[in-house]
């Protein structure tokens, strides 16, 4: 069985491609610092390793040289390899498949497709839900690729070549989904019970964040410029990253509101957090001391479950776009009932 190695520029994209592979058998881990990766790919348990550059907000020079740091891993990988990309095609994707292809010289096939949300290729062009008008893929892409058009799951299905270890994968979780489907014949894993006490870290601004958060019966917390304040933490907890009284740089906010975060993980013992927001969640597990989750199952649809290999934290990881209005509701509910039926919590945001 080949392994599968995932390079996305966020934590989110890492975790919800990953779960793909988890949901059909695999054994799947996500590294969120490059310096972890080497003993990871080490551990033939796992089949299959994710690494989330944190690269997306970045500078296109920083994406250069976070993909230029890997070269020992790909030029000794002989499994398969998907780059990981936004499906409304984000962040510097030329920059990082240049210097992909540089490092492992391989023919690219590309699909930035989510058919079961109604975001698909047709005619080379992203269109559908969320997207306000076409995305030509080939011009952002920078080089020549394979670009495939798809409304179907069974589209990129039928699309995956016979030697699938011969390419280079750049696409979105419709892809890593046909990729797991296509790997992996195992059974679905049920998600054990969460516990208690429960942390909601809310660093996204999004509207649909926002919305999903005025339906929850819990009291909020605020943190102005990512200040958090003292807070006694109950069986669940919400804080919320909001504007302060004055402009503060976007960075410093989210690196104070991680930090403060971490504190009150280890001061209210939280079991589990919800981390909503890729750079958010990336910047607050890395300060609370987790470089390495290892992912459990898919609680609700775009909801990856995930385990902190070093402090046993359980992490729930959601986008800010997504999810439909009571996503947090039911994760709250999830709590109480753990056998409850999934609910799919699907949105045209979805990455």
């Amino acid at each position: 069985m080949a392994r599968v190695l995932i390079i996305a520029d966020d934590l989110t994209g890492a975790l919800d491609s990953a779960v793909a592979f988890t949901m059909h058998g695999a054994r799947a881990q996500v590294a969120l610092q490059a310096g972890v990766l080497p003993r990871m790919i080490s551990d033939p348990t796992f089949d299959v390793v994710a690494l989330a550059t944190g690269t997306r907000d970045g500078t296109e020079e920083a994406a250069r040289a976070a993909i230029s740091a890997l070269a020992p891993v790909l030029q000794s990988w002989s499994g398969i390899i998907l780059k990981k990309i936004d499906s409304r095609m984000k962040g510097h994707v030329a920059a990082e498949l240049a210097e992909l292809t540089r490092l492992l010289p391989r023919s690219v096939l590309a699909c930035p497709a989510l058919p079961r949300l109604g975001r698909v290729v047709t005619e080379g062009a992203v269109t559908g839900a969320g997207v306000a008008a076409p995305i030509p893929v080939a011009p952002v892409l920078g080089r020549p690729a394979q670009v495939v058009d798809a409304t179907r799951p069974e589209d990129i299905a039928a699309a995956l070549p016979a030697r699938l270890d011969e390419w280079l994968y750049l696409g979105a979780g419709g892809l890593a989904e046909a990729l797991a489907e296509r790997l992996f014949s195992g059974a679905r894993p049920a998600p054990k019970p969460l516990e208690t006490p429960a942390l909601f870290a809310i660093g996204s601004r999004d509207p649909v964040t926002l919305a999903q958060i005025d339906v929850l019966d819990l009291p909020v917390t605020l943190a102005p410029n990512g200040a958090v304040p003292d807070f006694a933490a109950g069986p669940f907890s919400l804080l919320q990253m909001v504007a302060g009284p004055s402009d503060c740089d976007p960075g410093e906010a989210g690196t104070r509101f991680a930090e403060g975060v971490a504190r009150a993980i280890k001061t209210g013992s939280i079991r589990t957090i919800l981390a909503c927001g890729g750079e958010s969640a990336h910047a607050i597990l890395r300060a609370a001391g987790c470089h390495r989750l290892e992912i459990e199952a898919e609680l609700f649809a775009g909801l990856p479950l995930s385990r902190c290999t070093a402090t046993g934290l359980r992490v729930l990881t959601k986008s800010g776009g997504f999810g439909s209005c009571d996503l947090l509701r039911q994760v709250v509910n999830r709590f109480a009932n753990p056998v409850s039926q999934d609910v799919s919590g699907e949105s045209s945001h979805r990455r």
